[in-house]
């Protein structure tokens, strides 16, 4: 178990923003990567963790948000950090593929 990419604890950093925005919201995932999102009213936060693929390049979609939104993506990087990685524009509902390296957690911010 490599534990340099991704010190076990530090997932919970991510998980903590989403237990801050109150409300679940609903993840399917397909089996290789594990997923999961809340919102408030006026942001959504979905974590994606890669545990048992060596790489994945996944498609995450978003329905059910209305207006235009600016969406960021955030992975840990150096093992501890969350650090943005990249950011689009989401206007209603969309979707954007992220490759994960293997145990690698990436947090998306909408707002």
């Amino acid at each position: 178990n490599d534990s340099t990419t991704c010190p076990s604890w530090y997932p919970f950093v991510a998980f903590g923003r989403l237990y801050s925005l109150e409300n679940s919201a609903k993840t399917t995932c397909d089996g290789e990567i594990y997923a999961c999102a809340a919102k408030s009213s006026n942001e959504y936060g979905i974590m994606v963790a890669n545990y048992l693929c060596d790489e994945k390049t996944t498609a995450i979609s978003f329905k059910g948000i209305e207006g235009v939104k600016t969406a960021s993506v955030e992975f840990i990087k150096d093992g501890y950090n969350l650090e943005e990685e990249f950011s689009f524009t989401l206007n209603g509902d969309g979707e954007v593929k992220i490759t994960l390296p293997k145990q690698t957690v990436a947090y998306i911010r909408i707002a």
